[in-house]
């Protein structure tokens, strides 16, 4: 039987940084997520634990170590899986043939981990119960009580991003979208690009100054052996809580944030009565109602937010919200299956977009716009769109990054809406001038 989850509040305090380099900072594996922002908690979570690596169908193994990370487990636990889905691992949940992806699904199970306040530095440990549990914990009470101060990232400036595609290029994509478009083969198409730029920020100095500057309720710094995600998303891909209430929420639709207040009310009012932003975020919308019913019960997928903005550091976004209820028959990696990839990363319908996608793109995606996030102890899971995310490996960072195509989209402003969404994440990898604008 699977031991229980118990927890500690610590007779120390700390902030999130201050653990890190205390205690995970040299670990060639290390997870730090934050939840922060007006949609977050203020909750950050560290931890390391064993890196699994799955090449080929994940489903089955996915399920099989979430199944040995359940616990009884209290509400708020953090502990379970945190897993990376590579975009590429598609043909897996939608049975479209290609080469394997050139990215490993990446999975840790995490056993023991710490939790931060935000406010008030209030540390929390959490573990699986052992003979070792309350040994552990004492012994960050000790560790803790003088935390390593953390140096103070370096903003790099002055260098120059390499993209896959010229601009002259990425319209030439959207021409060729929108010819399949007319052709009535797909309503929509999200088109994609990346750039990179050579990176001398280590993976925390960025996570420190994206986290300082652009926060949002999906935040981490995922290092994973040789690999680092480091992730500023806006986007929840999937939730699930024990009950088997499911949630998606796509964003489609985007503004950049004004120079003044009256500009910056001017750029949502464009976004809200937009025609083109609302029949975009509705396909979407469609697409995943579509995608639950697959594992939901038939009467409870329903739309419980239409074209809501959400504002952040950045850009405006069009956010709707779709539920469902989970059958006695599907699990969490059913409803994960059947939902991915995003269909805001796609297009609609889904399989026609994706095989067009792959034809026009001719480059893997890699872990840009696949997902992550945690499998929780209590059977719970909580996934991100991997946007707005920085993949270090190799000294570069590479960033991916596109838009919806539909038939009224007009080229330039296609063009500039890829400058808005790279421009925050490139400035502080040092990038100064965009060339999408």
């Amino acid at each position: 039987m699977h031991s229980a989850v118990v927890s500690r509040t610590l007779a120390v305090t700390a902030t999130a940084e201050q653990v890190f380099h205390t205690l995970y900072a040299n670990e060639s594996v290390a997870i730090w997520t934050d939840s922060r922002g007006d949609r977050g908690s203020g909750r950050s979570i560290l931890a390391t634990g064993e890196l699994l690596t799955i090449h080929g169908s994940p489903w089955q193994q996915l399920r099989e170590v979430w199944a040995g990370a359940r616990r009884a487990s209290p509400p708020g636990s953090p502990l379970g899986v945190m897993v990376v889905l590579p975009y590429d691992a598609l043909q897996y949940s939608m049975g479209i043939s290609g080469t394997d992806p050139l990215e490993p699904v990446r999975v840790v199970e995490v056993r023991r981990a710490l939790e931060v306040d935000e406010d008030t530095g209030t540390l929390t440990a959490w573990a699986w119960a052992d003979d070792d549990t309350e040994a552990w914990m004492d012994s960050l009470e000790d560790t803790l009580i003088t935390p390593v101060t953390p140096p103070e990232p370096v903003h790099p400036e002055g260098l120059q991003a390499t993209w896959r595609d010229d601009t002259e290029a990425y319209r030439e994509l959207i021409s060729q979208a929108r010819e399949a478009i007319r052709q009535g083969e797909v309503y929509q198409l999200c088109l994609t690009t990346s750039v990179s730029v050579p990176c001398g920020l280590r993976d925390w100095e960025l996570h420190q100054l994206l986290r300082a500057t652009h926060p949002t309720h999906h935040q981490a710094l995922l290092r994973l052996g040789g690999v680092s995600v480091v992730s500023a998303s806006p986007e929840t891909f999937l939730t699930l809580d024990p009950s088997g209430r499911a949630v998606t929420r796509p964003i489609k639709g985007t503004r950049p944030r004004g120079q003044s207040e009256r500009e910056d009310r001017l750029f949502v009012d464009q976004l809200v009565q937009s025609e083109k932003e609302r029949a975009e975020n509705l396909m979407i919308v469609d697409l995943m109602r579509n995608d639950f019913l697959r594992v939901c019960d038939t009467g409870s997928v329903a739309v419980e937010g239409l074209f809501e903005v959400e504002s952040y550091s950045s850009v405006h976004q069009l956010v709707s919200t779709v539920t469902g209820v989970l059958r006695d028959d599907c699990d969490g990696v059913d409803l994960i299956e059947a939902s991915f990839p995003a269909g805001s990363m796609t297009g609609a319908p889904k399989h026609r977009a994706v095989t067009l996608l792959q034809q026009m793109e001719q480059a893997p995606r890699g872990v840009y716009s696949g997902a992550w996030g945690w499998l929780g102890a209590d059977g719970s899971l909580e996934l991100a769109m991997t946007i707005r995310t920085a993949v270090l490996r190799d000294g570069v960072a590479e960033v991916g990054v596109g838009g919806g195509i539909t038939w009224s989209s007009e080229p330039g402003e296609e063009i500039a809406e890829v400058g808005h969404k790279a421009r925050k994440l490139l400035g502080v990898l040092g990038v100064s001038t965009i060339q999408y604008s």
